[in-house]
Protein backbone atom coordinates (compact mmCIF):
# COMPACT_ATOMS: atom_id res chain seq x y z
CA UNK A 1 0.00 0.00 0.00
CA UNK A 2 0.46 3.81 -0.60
CA UNK A 3 1.67 6.14 2.59
CA UNK A 4 -0.01 9.63 2.13
CA UNK A 5 1.89 12.81 3.56
CA UNK A 6 1.04 16.30 4.51
CA UNK A 7 2.97 19.69 5.04
CA UNK A 8 2.11 20.50 8.74
CA UNK A 9 4.09 24.18 8.49
CA UNK A 10 1.20 27.10 8.36
CA UNK A 11 -0.71 28.33 11.50
CA UNK A 12 -3.56 30.67 12.01
CA UNK A 13 -2.18 34.04 12.93
CA UNK A 14 1.34 33.67 11.69
CA UNK A 15 0.83 34.74 8.30
CA UNK A 16 3.70 34.44 5.99
CA UNK A 17 6.26 34.06 9.27
CA UNK A 18 6.17 30.30 9.54
CA UNK A 19 8.67 31.07 12.20
CA UNK A 20 6.29 33.02 14.68
CA UNK A 21 4.33 29.25 14.83
CA UNK A 22 2.64 28.57 18.23
CA UNK A 23 2.23 24.77 17.83
CA UNK A 24 4.48 22.94 20.57
CA UNK A 25 5.98 19.73 21.46
CA UNK A 26 6.95 18.79 24.62
CA UNK A 27 9.00 15.46 25.38
CA UNK A 28 7.60 12.72 27.84
CA UNK A 29 9.85 10.10 28.12
CA UNK A 30 10.51 8.47 24.34
CA UNK A 31 7.64 10.76 22.96
CA UNK A 32 6.89 14.13 22.47
CA UNK A 33 2.99 15.19 23.21
CA UNK A 34 2.14 18.18 20.90
CA UNK A 35 -0.84 20.64 21.04
CA UNK A 36 -1.29 23.51 18.77
CA UNK A 37 -3.17 23.96 14.85
CA UNK A 38 -2.41 23.99 11.26
CA UNK A 39 -3.87 25.62 8.40
CA UNK A 40 -3.89 25.39 4.86
CA UNK A 41 -3.07 21.75 5.43
CA UNK A 42 -3.81 19.91 1.84
CA UNK A 43 -4.34 16.10 1.69
CA UNK A 44 -4.72 16.20 5.65
CA UNK A 45 -8.02 13.88 5.45
CA UNK A 46 -6.09 11.06 3.78
CA UNK A 47 -3.01 11.49 5.40
CA UNK A 48 -1.21 9.09 7.17
CA UNK A 49 1.78 11.39 8.45
CA UNK A 50 2.21 15.20 8.35
CA UNK A 51 5.43 16.80 8.08
CA UNK A 52 5.01 18.86 11.18
CA UNK A 53 7.08 21.96 12.85
CA UNK A 54 6.35 22.63 16.20
CA UNK A 55 8.15 24.34 19.25
CA UNK A 56 10.58 22.53 21.24
CA UNK A 57 12.21 25.25 23.02
CA UNK A 58 10.77 28.67 24.04
CA UNK A 59 13.99 30.19 25.03
CA UNK A 60 15.74 29.64 21.76
CA UNK A 61 15.54 32.62 18.96
CA UNK A 62 12.25 32.25 16.66
CA UNK A 63 14.42 30.54 14.02
CA UNK A 64 15.60 27.84 16.87
CA UNK A 65 13.92 25.85 19.16
CA UNK A 66 11.61 24.77 16.33
CA UNK A 67 11.92 20.79 15.39
CA UNK A 68 10.77 19.00 12.59
CA UNK A 69 8.78 15.45 12.98
CA UNK A 70 7.32 12.52 11.25
CA UNK A 71 4.16 13.16 12.66
CA UNK A 72 1.43 10.24 12.67
CA UNK A 73 -1.78 11.56 11.87
CA UNK A 74 -4.29 8.87 12.52
CA UNK A 75 -4.77 8.81 16.38
CA UNK A 76 -6.30 10.61 19.33
CA UNK A 77 -5.87 13.91 19.32
CA UNK A 78 -5.35 14.65 15.76
CA UNK A 79 -9.18 16.28 14.13
CA UNK A 80 -8.79 17.79 10.76
CA UNK A 81 -11.50 19.99 9.52
CA UNK A 82 -11.90 21.03 5.73
CA UNK A 83 -11.86 24.53 4.75
CA UNK A 84 -14.74 25.13 2.58
CA UNK A 85 -13.70 27.79 -0.52
CA UNK A 86 -16.26 30.14 -2.53
CA UNK A 87 -16.26 27.03 -4.83
CA UNK A 88 -17.53 24.75 -2.69
CA UNK A 89 -13.62 22.83 -3.00
CA UNK A 90 -11.90 21.60 0.53
CA UNK A 91 -8.64 20.75 -0.83
CA UNK A 92 -7.59 22.60 2.50
CA UNK A 93 -8.09 21.46 5.70
CA UNK A 94 -7.28 22.99 9.69
CA UNK A 95 -6.15 20.44 11.63
CA UNK A 96 -5.90 20.42 15.47
CA UNK A 97 -3.85 18.42 18.06
CA UNK A 98 -4.57 18.34 20.90
CA UNK A 99 -2.20 16.12 23.33
CA UNK A 100 -1.08 13.98 20.18
CA UNK A 101 2.43 11.95 20.43
CA UNK A 102 5.17 11.49 18.04
CA UNK A 103 7.69 9.07 19.15
CA UNK A 104 11.39 11.05 19.80
CA UNK A 105 12.51 8.67 17.02
CA UNK A 106 10.75 10.32 14.27
CA UNK A 107 12.25 13.27 14.44
CA UNK A 108 14.11 14.68 11.29
CA UNK A 109 17.52 16.01 12.05
CA UNK A 110 18.82 17.33 15.31
CA UNK A 111 16.52 19.15 18.22
CA UNK A 112 15.41 22.56 17.85
CA UNK A 113 17.20 22.12 14.10
CA UNK A 114 14.02 22.16 12.22
CA UNK A 115 14.34 25.22 10.56
CA UNK A 116 16.66 23.88 8.30
CA UNK A 117 15.07 20.81 7.54
CA UNK A 118 11.76 22.58 6.81
CA UNK A 119 14.51 25.31 4.33
CA UNK A 120 15.49 21.99 2.62
CA UNK A 121 12.44 20.06 2.36
CA UNK A 122 10.82 23.55 0.74
CA UNK A 123 13.85 23.31 -1.55
CA UNK A 124 13.10 19.48 -2.83
CA UNK A 125 10.04 20.48 -3.40
CA UNK A 126 10.29 23.52 -5.00
CA UNK A 127 12.51 21.55 -7.85
CA UNK A 128 10.60 18.85 -8.27
CA UNK A 129 7.59 21.22 -8.85
CA UNK A 130 9.70 23.73 -10.92
CA UNK A 131 10.92 21.78 -13.90
CA UNK A 132 13.89 20.90 -15.44
CA UNK A 133 16.25 23.52 -13.16
CA UNK A 134 17.16 20.57 -10.85
CA UNK A 135 19.20 18.89 -13.50
CA UNK A 136 22.57 17.55 -12.58
CA UNK A 137 25.56 19.39 -13.61
CA UNK A 138 27.09 18.29 -16.84
CA UNK A 139 23.79 16.69 -17.71
CA UNK A 140 22.73 17.71 -21.63
CA UNK A 141 19.05 18.49 -22.74
CA UNK A 142 17.42 15.23 -24.49
CA UNK A 143 13.72 15.44 -26.81
CA UNK A 144 12.50 13.67 -23.79
CA UNK A 145 13.96 16.12 -20.99
CA UNK A 146 12.40 18.75 -22.51
CA UNK A 147 8.57 17.19 -22.78
CA UNK A 148 7.13 18.13 -19.51
CA UNK A 149 5.08 14.50 -20.06
CA UNK A 150 8.57 12.86 -19.83
CA UNK A 151 9.80 11.19 -16.41
CA UNK A 152 13.37 12.34 -18.28
CA UNK A 153 12.31 16.23 -17.41
CA UNK A 154 12.25 15.48 -13.80
CA UNK A 155 14.99 17.30 -11.64
CA UNK A 156 17.56 15.58 -10.21
CA UNK A 157 16.47 15.94 -6.41
CA UNK A 158 18.75 16.94 -3.71
CA UNK A 159 18.32 13.93 -1.28
CA UNK A 160 19.72 16.10 1.93
CA UNK A 161 16.36 14.95 3.46
CA UNK A 162 17.38 11.35 3.03
CA UNK A 163 20.59 11.54 4.56
CA UNK A 164 19.02 13.34 7.54
CA UNK A 165 16.72 10.43 8.43
CA UNK A 166 19.50 7.89 8.12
Amino acid sequence: GRTLWCQMFSEPGAGSDVASLQTKAEIDGDEWIVNGQKVWTSGARDADYGMLIARTDWDQPKHRGISFFWFPMRQAGVEVRPLRQATGDARFNEVFITDARVPASNMLGELNRGWWVLQTALMYERAVMGGPIGRRKGQEDSKESLDPESEASAPAPDLSLVDLAQ
